[in-house]
């Protein structure tokens, strides 16, 4: 993301891809989100924002299911936009409100599942609220937050589809717009944010036992550079 590149000199400031190939042992397969410059990445991700954006996110997910190897993308039925004009991370932290920018969402066609954050039945973010413009604005909102779900100890989607495999995703908030849309190509699929796992499930996470218990097949991380090196993002897997 934008935190390990240098635009004004139009390279790398750290190349965590090459830390990882260098470090990681064991099977594995290791895919990176490349852009070529600020004119491409400004494709991807939002103006105000950290995170990439609608774009941005659904090509990532068409390369991770090109990585692990699963078929049949799901294409976007149809797209919304905001009325009004949607302030990213950076420009809340700024409160600098001079800009332009409008928050976009696919929508998706997905099959009957069901849905747990924390152990509670629930829904993860708000589509159709978004999509008919049913919610309170204020200029602070975080469009990001509300539509794709917020940050959670563990979020659980089941489809249904004991014949398929379950996933476990250890992730940040850059997976949250691709969670469900990884899931449905899954029976149960866990997303754990281990910044927020022990406070909010209420016990430690380990990452062996986590895929004995839950009989998980496929171990998906989406690292971003402060995944890599934050102490916080990486409790429980040595364990």
């Amino acid at each position: 993301d934008s935190s390990s590149y240098d635009f004004s000199k139009d390279k790398l400031t750290i190349d965590y891809v090459r830390m990882l190939e260098n470090g990681l042992k064991g099977n594995y397969h290791l895919s990176a989100f490349e852009f070529d410059g600020y004119e491409d990445y400004t494709k991807y991700f939002y103006k105000t924002d950290h995170h990439w954006n609608y774009y941005g996110s659904y090509r990532g997910y068409l390369e991770i299911c090109e990585m692990l190897g699963v078929g049949d993308p799901l294409a976007p039925s149809n797209s919304y936009t905001s009325k009004e004009l949607s302030y990213g991370s950076h420009a809340r932290t700024l409160r600098s409100y001079n800009f332009d920018e409008f928050f976009t969402v696919y929508a998706f066609d997905f099959p009957d599942h069901g849905t747990k954050i924390n152990g509670v039945s629930g829904d993860y973010g708000h589509y159709e609220d978004f999509f008919q413009h049913k919610y309170n604005y204020t200029k602070n909102m975080n469009f990001y937050a509300y539509v794709y779900g917020g940050n959670n100890g563990e979020v659980v989607f089941d489809f249904y589809q004991p014949e398929r495999k379950n996933l476990l995703i250890l992730a940040n908030s850059f997976s949250n717009p691709i969670n469900i849309l990884l899931a449905q190509h899954f029976n149960k699929t866990y997303v754990v944010d281990l910044r927020y796992y022990k406070e909010e499930v209420g016990r430690d996470f380990s990452i062996s036992d986590y895929i004995r218990e839950y009989e998980i097949d496929d171990v998906l991380f989406i690292m971003t550079a402060g995944f890599v090196v934050n102490d916080s993002s990486n409790l429980g897997l040595e364990s």
